[in-house]
């Protein structure tokens, strides 16, 4: 997979534009395909005095047009936006947000919903993050999937000199019209940020993901269960920066290695993907 991105953190619109190649392997076979991603992020920060409340909105756009495969278009849009508190004791940000996807240029899932993130360093060297997030979707292609999701994590952080060690513990629950496709999920992931000489950063994460479906799979007589299993390695480096108007060139480089076993095999699969990855931020 390899990606060209751009990303904002002014007023102004930023596109970016990739290419992405990504192998998988169910069974035997591999398989393997093209895309041509086009995107653009907008962000906006308002806060008129340093102690006041904070007004932060945040707009997206993805649209990924696939080479080999069909019906696989997708032109994703996305925007959150809400109030925020900022002290020296800790950072609550609150979103209302709302999501649209269209695949082959056919609506197929509105939604809406927020999200409450609180981050906190009490401790010297030590950041606590919780999160919250609750989400309505409304399927329009196939209407059992329509859907209530509701998520909790909390990471934990710790900061050794320049390096970063950080414990993300989450659940997830989606509660869909027809219970087939409901389930629980459970994510745990371990990362860690360190500086190397030359400018050059690397990070390195494993991730573990448990879903458990809500109902017995009529065809295979059992419920659904999978345990994701990845494995990422990334190095990155900034290429040019101006201080003084905020803008950075960053290019990055990582690779990503998942194994998904599934008690159904159809979903049991392996997948290499690496990302080579340039952004310009202003």
């Amino acid at each position: 997979m390899t990606t060209i991105r751009a990303q904002l953190r002014s007023a102004t619109p930023s596109p970016w534009a990739c290419w992405i190649y990504s192998s998988a392997v169910r069974g035997a076979e591999p398989d393997d395909d093209h895309a041509f991603v086009v995107s653009a992020t907008f962000n906006h920060l308002y806060r008129p005095e340093e102690d006041a409340p904070l007004w932060k909105t945040s707009l997206l756009t993805y649209n990924s047009f696939y080479n080999d495969e069909h019906d696989l278009n997708v032109n994703y849009h996305e925007i959150s936006t809400g109030p925020g508190i900022k002290n020296d004791y800790f950072l609550w940000q609150n979103n209302l947000l709302a999501t649209a996807i269209d695949v082959e240029h056919e609506r197929y899932l509105d939604s809406w919903g927020f999200s409450s993130t609180l981050t906190s360093q009490l401790i010297d060297r030590f950041i606590l993050t919780g999160k919250l997030r609750f989400e309505d979707k409304d399927n329009k292609r196939y209407a059992f999937r329509s859907a209530e999701n509701y998520q909790a994590t909390a990471q934990a952080a710790f900061l050794l000199d320049a390096a970063r060690l950080a414990f993300t513990f989450g659940k997830e629950i989606e509660s869909a019209s027809n219970r087939l496709v409901s389930y629980d999920r459970v994510l745990m992931q371990l990362r860690f940020d360190t500086p190397l000489p030359y400018g050059i950063a690397l990070y390195a994460s494993a991730t573990a993901k448990f879903t458990t479906y809500k109902k017995e799979d009529p065809i295979f007589a059992v419920k659904r269960d999978d345990d994701r299993h990845e494995v990422a390695v990334g190095l990155s480096k900034s290429l040019w920066q101006d201080q003084e108007r905020h803008r950075n060139l960053l290019l990055a480089l990582s690779h990503r290695y998942t194994d998904t076993e599934s008690n159904i095999d159809l979903y049991s699969y392996r997948r290499n993907s690496t990302n080579l990855t340039l952004t310009y931020a202003f």
